[in-house]
């Protein structure tokens, strides 16, 4: 039996563990775990000199990522977090995706931003074998200000007594 010891988590698996018993504990330990790899650095260090909007954006995107190292979101979210326009968020995306330091993948009126792997990796190690896509969403607040009432209605079937999580 083959052990693989993942350090900076303190996750133990085996070769013979359960594939879903493995994916919950492995879910368990990194949940908020983010992986910088040496040329994450340099890719961070490069982005910063070249665009610290770039920077921002990038640094928001690994944050957000799920364990799938992609995040899915609209370029108005982004604008709103960054304070600009979204023609400013579209060339910063533009810039990274030129340079290779993400892949954007057009959903919808939304964008699927992938992150590179040998950058950054949000789960563990022994994952990396896979690719598997699924990714957090994000909401903007101004395009779904009414969203926790209209979540509680198709849930309870009756409006929501609180105000709306994006009110205020």
């Amino acid at each position: 039996m083959l052990m693989d010891q993942t350090a900076a988590n303190g996750a133990t698996t085996t070769e013979n563990d359960d594939p879903t018993t493995r994916e919950d504990k492995t879910r368990k330990y990194t949940e908020h775990f983010t992986k910088v790899y040496d040329q994450g650095w340099s890719t961070i260090s490069a982005i910063i000199q070249a665009s610290p909007l770039a920077a921002k954006v990038y640094v928001f995107l690994c944050q957000n990522a799920d364990i799938h190292n992609a995040v899915v979101c609209s370029v108005e979210l982004l604008a709103e977090e960054m304070g600009c326009s979204t023609r400013t968020i579209m060339r910063a995306t533009k810039w990274l995706e030129e340079n290779h330091y993400l892949v954007v993948a057009k959903i919808a009126t939304a964008n699927a931003y992938i992150l590179r792997p040998t950058d950054i990796w949000k789960t563990a190690e022994e994952n990396k074998k896979f690719w598997s896509f699924g990714a957090a969403t994000l909401v903007s607040k101004t395009q779904n200000k009414t969203l926790k009432r209209r979540i509680t209605v198709m849930l309870e079937g009756k409006p929501a007594q609180q105000p709306d999580m994006f009110e205020g």
